[in-house]
């Protein structure tokens, strides 16, 4: 409100001030509903960010737990080969002493249970309830070695190798 007395030339004072009333608009960022939608507009772009974070870090999950499934097949894999690998002889395939150490038990053991089976129910004892151990040994063979060399030795070891498994079952 503006208000004004004034005095005209002989020095008289107008009783009445004459007011004037003025409004003085805010401008729009001072409104508050531009605080509002401002306050509104923050809201969602946090949300939306936070959103877009949340997906993108589900998407890395499913990827690093897609990546830790392949590599925990091939980590399976290789391991499946490792132990293969040490149960048989790198050159013929054959088992070796590891895997004996490992079978023997068992292998003993299913046998000893096929016996007692057919002992207390009296019938004949099953085809594969027997166990039978072949240690073999090639005679002379450092002489092959040494007069042919160690790629001929190689050479019998795997027709040995070959003529055995030919002979034997899968299983033994």
């Amino acid at each position: 409100t503006f208000r004004v007395r004034a005095a005209n030339k002989d020095g008289v004072w107008s009783e009445r001030p004459l007011e004037l009333k003025i409004v003085i608009e805010p401008e729009f960022w001072q409104t508050r509903w531009f605080a509002f939608a401002l306050t509104v507009l923050l809201i969602g772009a946090l949300l939306l960010g936070l959103r877009l974070r949340t997906r993108a870090l589900r998407r890395q999950s499913d990827q690093l737990r897609k990546k830790v499934a392949e590599q925990t097949v091939e980590l399976k894999s290789a391991l499946q080969k490792l132990e293969q690998a040490s149960l048989t002889d790198p050159l013929t395939g054959l088992y070796n002493r590891r895997f004996l150490d490992q079978h023997i038990d068992r292998d003993l053991a299913i046998s000893l249970r096929k016996h007692e089976q057919a002992r207390t129910s009296a019938n004949p004892i099953p085809s594969d309830g027997d166990i039978a151990l072949f240690l073999i040994d090639i005679d002379h063979f450092k002489k092959v070695n040494d007069r042919y060399g160690h790629g001929a030795g190689d050479a019998v070891l795997i027709e040995c190798a070959a003529r055995l498994k030919a002979t034997f079952r899968d299983s033994d």
